[in-house]
This record gives structure tokens, C-alpha cells and sequence, in this order.
């Protein structure tokens, strides 16, 4: 899990190598990077900030999905 608090309108998050999202407490737009990291890109119309909480899990070595 991770959890987070977004104070800019426009925020993204890079998960660690070989990680993948499985949840995400508030909508995302989740795209993966050139070297296979997942990005999840919020936006907080709001004035102040908002906490996130991430669900993520590792893949195993050889990049399969565990």
C-alpha cells in the first residue's frame, strides 16, 4: 500500500520498479513508462489537499504477475 497527500491541482505517482496497481481510492489515469514503471496520474480540483491510498503488488522476478 501506499499512501499519499496531493497538494497540487495535477499530481502523479510512479510506483517502484516491478510493481502494478491493483486499487485506487480515488480515479487515476494509469499509463506505463518506457522502462515498464506504472504511472497514475490525479487531479485535485480542490483547494486543499487530498490523501490517496495506492494498492499495488510486486511482480515476481521474471515479470510475471504473482
Amino acid at each position: 500500500m501506499f499512501d499519499r497527500s496531493l497538494g497540487r491541482p495535477r499530481n502523479a505517482v510512479v510506483l517502484p520498479e516491478r510493481w502494478y496497481v491493483t486499487a485506487s481510492a480515488i480515479p487515476a489515469t494509469v499509463s506505463t513508462l518506457a522502462d515498464g514503471r506504472v504511472r497514475l496520474d490525479f487531479w485535485n480540483g480542490r483547494p486543499d489537499s487530498v490523501d490517496i491510498l495506492i494498492k499495488a503488488k510486486r511482480r515476481g522476478a521474471s515479470g510475471e504477475k504473482k
